[in-house]
């Protein structure tokens, strides 16, 4: 694991999806999933418009369009700072050994996991 690599990956995530957001904040285009099309939110519904009210400063209506991507990106910021303490010399910052082994892939089982979980109830309650 090297935090400088892991910080370079963000990044590029943080520009892409900055870049999108500022697209539709100043055009309205945006990017309409298969699902969306279908009358069904995914995970990722809203993101989008999550990412241009977070760069006009509104972040309670940047937390209404998306709670679980907004949740995950403060998550995300709080690691990368982890890693950048990490990065510049300081201490490794990992969560306690006995919560279990971190693997690559248990993580994205478990964000698979609540992604599904989190798209099943968002379009139960749109249902209700």
């Amino acid at each position: 694991f090297s935090p400088a690599a892991a910080l370079g990956r963000v990044g590029e995530l943080a520009i892409a999806g900055g870049a999108l957001g500022a697209v539709y904040l100043v055009s309205g285009l945006g990017i309409t999933c298969i699902f969306a099309r279908n009358g069904i939110w995914c995970p990722f519904c809203g993101g989008t418009r999550m990412v241009a009210a977070g760069l006009r400063g509104d972040l309670p209506a940047a937390f209404h369009f998306n709670p679980m991507l907004f949740l995950a990106s403060i998550v995300l910021a709080v690691v990368c700072v982890a890693w950048v303490i990490e990065w510049r010399g300081g201490p490794r910052l990992r969560l306690p050994a006995r919560w279990g082994p971190y693997t690559q892939r248990r993580l994205y089982i478990a964000g698979g996991v609540v992604s599904v979980l989190f798209m099943v109830g968002r379009n139960l309650a749109r249902l209700l």
